[in-house]
This record gives C-alpha cells, structure tokens and sequence, in this order.
C-alpha cells in the first residue's frame, strides 16, 4: 500500500471537510440571520435612496417604536448616514432611556432598540428634578445668550471630561447620556448634548442637537435659535482642558472654555458637518451643510 497517496488523500479530504465547514458557519450565521430578520421586519424596513434625510430615518425609527416593535431593519443606507443618526438619537434628551445596537449582513442593517435603564420612569423624573433645580438657581434678568452661557458653563465645571472618555474607553458605553451628566457628573459628548439640550428646553430656548461622523468616529454639538439667529456651542470641547500633551488638565480646578459657546455658523469652524440635509431647526435635531 501506497502511504504516501493515502496520506494525501487523507489531506485532501481534511480540506474538504474544513472548507464546508467554513461555508456551513457562514451560511447559518451571515446569510440565514439576514433572510429571517428581512422576512421577520417585513412592513418595518426603511430602504435608503438617495435624497433621503436624517430627519426621514428618525421618523421611521420612531413609527417602529410607537408599533412596539423593539428592532427594525435599514436598507442600502450609507455608513455614515446610519453612523450620525446613532449619534443624534443619543444626544437628544427624548431618547435618554435607549440606545441603538446593530447586526449587519451586506447592505442590511437590523437595528435593535436597547433599553438602557431598569426604571425609565423614575430616571425621567430624576432628569427633570435636577433640571428644575439647575435652572431655579440661574439669576434673573439674563438674556437668552446669557442663559445659555449660564447653562454652559454650569456643565463645564460640574461634568468631567476626562471620567466620561475613560469609561467610553474602557466599554462603558451606555448610560452616558443626561442622567450621568446630572447625578453622577462626567460623560462624553452625546451626554453632554444630550444635557445642554435638555436645559435648553427648560430654559424656553429652541434648540437642535448637531451630530457628525469623523471617518467613523460619531461627535455632538447643540445648536439654538435666538432672536432669529442660529447659534452653535460645543459644551464638551470647551470642556476638555487639555495641555499641548493631551494630558487634561484636573476637572477639580474648574477649567473650562467659552471658544465654542454662542458661535455663529460662520464662526464655528473646525467642525465637521454633513451632506445629509434638512431644513433647520426642525424637530429638535439638525444636520447643516457646510461648503
């Protein structure tokens, strides 16, 4: 007997055997999943094409939502249109209490709504307890400009920056947004939108959330309407006290800057905005087009 031609039989079949294997594990965890959550969401499928707005994909989000559905799907839509929605839905304050979770398969997107909180109800009375609060201590007789330099610096010098990045970092990613800007003091960006925004509308100051996608890197901003002129403040970078190392600088100190507080749109260069538009403001979220 030929060893040698057996063992390369054997080989052969070796590879045979692995290479279904693969194509099986693909087949039931990439194609299967895909054609039974398509089938699954049929009647709840938004399917991209071209001049759709951030502002359409929110609406559809939240027609899902009021069905009680719990997941969706999203078709044929761009990375980054679907990136910056995410970050929209996390720094507006009427989605505090969920997050978004996704599956891809090819050009399918199924997206979960996640709850992030046992006990949304009492979270909500708890952001609007310390909000009624932050805002009976503003002094009077400020314009709104003033209210909005109130309000931001009140997030500057009680929210840490540098706490918030660390947990983002570390995967403790959920559970940012008001709330922890509120009881627990540090958050990210999203967060800190999220509660500038917030006391915004208590304050009675129209105002939107900004979002944009940094070759996949999400980031939030506000912006708001006084006496017909559209305003924009980015509480978190003018939170995030850094030194030419990157080192911040310690949050105790009360650091902070106003560089990027009531800004006009040609003022308020270095940010990134997005081909994705609608007019603005509109429904508490923004996305402008910058030339």
């Amino acid at each position: 007997m030929n060893t040698y031609n057996t063992d390369k039989r054997i080989k052969t079949y070796k590879y045979i055997i692995w290479g279904i294997a693969i194509f099986l594990l693909g087949y039931f965890t990439y194609l299967i999943p895909g054609r039974i959550a398509v089938n699954e969401m049929r009647g709840t499928t938004f399917t991209y094409s071209e001049g759709d707005t951030l502002k359409d994909l929110i609406s559809f989000y939240d027609n899902v939502r009021e069905k009680g559905y719990k997941q969706c799907v999203v078709k044929d839509a761009p990375d980054e249109f679907i990136n910056i929605v995410d970050y929209i839905i996390d720094g507006t304050p009427e989605y505090y209490d969920i997050t978004l979770r996704y599956n891809t398969y090819g050009n399918i997107n199924v997206v979960y709504f996640m709850d992030i909180y046992n006990d949304s109800e009492y979270i909500w009375k708890e952001c609007n307890r310390y909000a009624d609060e932050i805002i009976s201590k503003m002094p009077e007789g400020l314009s709104e400009l003033q209210k909005a330099e109130y309000l931001h610096n009140y997030l500057c010098i009680n929210t840490d920056a540098e706490m918030g990045y660390k947990a983002h970092d570390e995967g403790n990613i959920d559970g940012l947004g008001m709330y922890n800007v509120f009881a627990n003091g540090y958050s990210v960006c999203y967060g800190y939108s999220q509660a500038f925004a917030f006391l915004l509308d208590k304050a009675g100051i129209e105002n939107n959330i900004v979002a944009a996608d940094y070759d996949g890197m999400g980031h939030a901003w506000n912006s708001y309407v006084i006496d017909g002129i559209t305003y924009y403040a980015d509480v978190t970078w003018d939170d995030s006290c850094q030194d030419e190392n990157g080192k911040f600088y310690d949050n105790s100190l009360g650091l902070y800057s106003n560089y990027w507080l009531n800004k006009t749109y040609d003022e308020f260069t270095d940010h990134k905005f997005c081909e994705y538009t609608y007019p603005t403001p509109s429904n508490s979220i923004e996305i402008a087009q910058k030339d």
